[in-house]
């Protein structure tokens, strides 16, 4: 079960979040509570498994990056909901271009490991975890749960799979 960001994470743009909001790092520990730690590493450019976040902890930490996005009161970030804006924050720091995106890319880029996701789609790990490999075959049910989980179209979802299940 994957529980770090398995491709594209980009420990220079999670960086570049920083600087751009103007947060040390340990500011961005103290709001999120993520360790000072953890925030440390995930700015290091190295080896991966050294590097790399888990995701739902990723997501608590840009989620914090959020709020301050919102409080600066920026034009690009006004009118949008906390959700919203942590989404587009954690697309630049998982930088996997829309047309490549799988499963489990999405599932990253939402902040789900796998049991969160799969309980709150209302499916088994088991299968979830058969359906971000392409060895299930997904259903309309299922891609419409997993659908309103993951905040994208259903359509989404089925290229998303079948990107996972036809790639070399």
């Amino acid at each position: 079960m994957a529980r770090v960001v398995q491709r594209e994470f980009s420990a220079r743009q999670f960086r570049a979040l920083l600087d751009e909001f103007e947060l040390s790092t340990a500011e961005l520990a103290r709001r999120s509570g993520v360790s000072v730690s953890s925030i440390s590493k995930w700015q290091r450019e190295g080896r991966k498994s050294q590097t790399t976040p888990q995701v739902d902890v990723l997501w608590t930490a840009v989620a914090a990056i959020a709020a301050v996005a919102i409080a600066s009161g920026r034009g690009e970030y006004a009118e949008q909901t906390a959700i919203e804006v942590t989404d587009r924050l954690m697309e630049r720091v998982i930088v996997v271009p829309a047309e490549r995106r799988e499963l489990a890319d999405w599932r990253a880029l939402r902040g789900f490991v796998q049991p969160d996701l799969a309980q709150r789609a209302e499916v088994s790990t088991s299968l979830l975890s058969l359906l971000e490999r392409g060895a299930a075959t997904l259903t309309d049910e299922v891609a419409d749960r997993l659908a309103a989980v993951l905040r994208v179209s259903p359509d989404e979802v089925r290229r998303a799979w079948l990107r996972t299940k036809t790639r070399p």
